[in-house]
C-alpha cells in the first residue's frame, strides 16, 4: 500500500512499527495504524543495531546513542557500521576520525574529498579512479586503481565482505575480499554494475544493464555468475539507479527505468519461486531508499510531476507483488471540482472530503493538492512535461467533513503544505501574475 508524504524522508524503527520523518512532519505506522504527526526535534541520521546518530534540523552538534551511553560531537557525521562511527572533525586541519560507539578514538585518516563505504571490518575511500582500503586500526590494506567510460561517479560497488572495482574500459570488475585483504578474482558483466547485494546464503546478487545475476563463491578464483532475470529494457549506466535489499524470504530490486516505467522485482531467497515483477507508470516514481525494518518492507517514492511530494510503499515479507501494493490509503469520499473566480476567465479548485478520521482526511487533501499543483502551477519544484491548466487563480477551497474536529497540528498542516511549495518550491499559478494563496479551509463536524 502507498502512503503519501512530503519533505525529505528518513526512517526510524519504533518498538511497535516505524516512522518516516521530515523537518515538516512524521508519518507513523504503529500496529498497522497510520497517522500523520508533528515532526520531532531530532531525526535518525544513522542506525546500526542499538547504535544511533541523532541530528537536529539545525546545525551541529549531533547526538550519539549506544545502549545506555550518550555523547555529543560537533564533528560532521560521514558514516559508520555496528563497529564504529566515522566523523569529519576540525582540528589544526580537517581529519577523518573513526570512533567506537562509546566515543573512544580508534584512528585518524587524512581528509580526502571523495566517496566512502563503511564495512564492518574495513573502510573504503576514493573516487572513480583510485580507491584506498583501510582496516579498523587505520592501516592501509590496499590501493585499487579503477576506471570506466562513464563520467558518472560510483564506479565501485560494495557488500560487507566483497568490494567491486571497475578495472578498465570493458565492464569487468576486480573483487576485493575484506577478510583476505587483497584482490582475489574478477567478474565480467554487461554494460556495468548498478547494484550489489549480499545474500544470507553467501552468494552476491549483481545487477547489470542486462538483468539480475547471482555470483557464487565471490571470494574465490572460481567465482561463477548465473543469470536469474533479464530486463525487458536494458538499464542505462548514465541514467538509472537501482535500490536493492532483502527480507527473510525475498531479495528486492527496484528501479525507475524511465519516467513512465517503474520496476520492482522480488527474487526468492530459496530459489524455488519464479521472479515476481511489478510495473507501473502512473503518479509515483521510485527514488533511492528501500529496506526491511520492524517487520515491513518499504520503498520510497516521489510524485513524478512535483519535487518533494513523496510517498512510501509498505508491504510485509512474503507478500506477493500485486497491484494491491499500488493502492493508496485515502478517504472514502474525495471530490475535486473547479469553482468560479472573481478574476475573469480564471477558476479555483474545491476539494471536498468526507471521512471518519480527520488525520486521513488531511492526508487525502494533501494528495489532491499534490496532484493539482503539478497540473496548474509553474516553478522550480514542478517537473511536469506540460502544465495543463493555465487558468488557475491560485486559490484552493478545502471542505472536510468528519465526526470530530482536527487537532491543532492537523488544522494547520494544509496551510504549511501550501507555504512549503510556495516558498521552497517557488510555485505560483501558471500563466498568471497571481501568487499561490493560503488555502481556504472549512471543517464540518456534524456530530459536534
Amino acid at each position: 500500500m502507498i502512503f503519501n508524504f512530503f519533505g525529505v524522508m528518513g526512517v526510524r524503527a519504533l518498538p511497535d512499527g516505524l516512522a518516516f520523518e521530515s523537518k515538516e512532519s512524521r508519518l507513523s505506522f504503529i500496529n498497522g495504524e497510520l497517522e500523520l504527526i508533528p515532526a520531532a526535534d531530532q531525526y535518525v541520521r544513522f542506525s546500526a543495531g542499538e547504535n544511533r546518530v541523532l541530528k537536529s534540523y539545525g546545525k551541529p552538534p549531533i547526538q550519539v546513542v549506544s545502549g545506555n551511553t550518550e555523547w555529543v560531537t560537533n564533528g560532521a557525521f560521514i558514516g559508520g557500521s555496528a563497529s564504529y562511527i566515522f566523523l569529519q572533525e576540525e582540528r589544526e586541519q580537517k581529519l577523518y576520525v573513526a570512533r567506537s560507539w562509546s566515543g573512544d578514538e580508534l584512528f585518524q585518516l587524512p581528509y580526502f574529498y571523495g566517496e566512502q563505504y563503511f564495512a564492518s571490518q574495513a573502510i573504503a575511500i576514493g573516487n572513480q579512479d583510485l580507491w584506498t582500503i583501510y582496516d579498523l586500526a587505520g592501516f592501509k590494506a590496499k590501493e585499487v586503481t579503477c576506471s570506466g567510460l562513464s563520467s558518472r561517479p560510483g564506479r565501485a560497488y560494495f557488500t560487507d565482505t566483497q568490494f567491486f572495482f571497475r578495472e578498465g574500459k570493458e565492464p569487468r570488475y576486480q573483487i576485493y575480499d575484506v577478510g583476505r585483504r587483497d584482490l582475489v578474482s574478477s567478474v565480467s558483466v554487461v554494460g556495468g554494475l548498478f547494484g550489489t547485494l549480499a545474500l544470507p546464503c553467501g552468494s552476491v546478487l549483481l545487477i547489470d544493464a542486462e538483468g539480475v545475476k547471482r555470483l557464487d563463491q565471490a571470494g574465490s578464483i572460481n567465482a561463477a555468475l548465473q543469470t536469474i532475470h533479464r530486463f525487458s529494457t536494458p538499464l542505462d549506466i548514465d541514467e538509472n539507479d537501482v535500490v536493492v535489499w532483502h527480507d527473510t524470504k525475498y531479495a528486492y530490486v527496484a528501479s525507475s527505468v524511465d519516467r513512465n516505467n517503474q520496476l520492482l522485482l522480488a527474487i526468492s531467497l530459496a530459489g524455488s519461486d519464479p521472479v515476481q515483477e511489478l510495473r507501473w507508470s502512473e503518479t509515483w516514481a521510485i527514488t533511492d531508499q528501500g529496506g526491511c525494518i520492524s517487520g515491513y518492507n518499504y520503498l520510497t517514492l516521489e510524485r513524478k510531476d512535483l519535487l518533494a511530494d513523496n510517498a512510501v510503499m509498505l508491504w510485509k515479507p512474503g507478500e506477493p507483488l500485486t497491484e494491491k501494493l499500488l493502492h493508496q490509503e485515502l478517504s472514502p469520499v474525495v471530490e475535486v471540482s473547479q469553482v468560479s473566480s472573481p478574476t475573469k476567465g480564471k477558476h479555483g479548485y474545491c476539494i471536498a472530503i468526507q471521512d471518519a478520521l480527520p488525520n486521513r482526511a488531511v492526508r487525502s487533501a494533501v494528495n489532491e493538492l499534490g496532484c493539482l499543483l503539478g497540473v496548474c502551477c509553474s516553478g522550480v519544484y514542478n517537473r511536469a512535461e506540460e502544465i495543463l491548466d493555465r487558468r488557475f487563480d491560485g486559490k484552493f477551497y478545502i471542505e472536510i467533513t468528519t465526526p470530530v474536529g482536527p487537532n491543532d497540528f492537523e488544522r494547520e498542516f494544509l496551510f504549511e503544505y501550501i507555504k512549503y511549495f510556495r516558498y521552497y518550491g517557488g510555485l505560483s499559478p501558471a500563466g498568471s501574475k497571481a501568487s499561490l494563496a493560503d488555502p481556504i479551509i472549512t471543517w464540518n463536524t456534524p456530530a459536534s
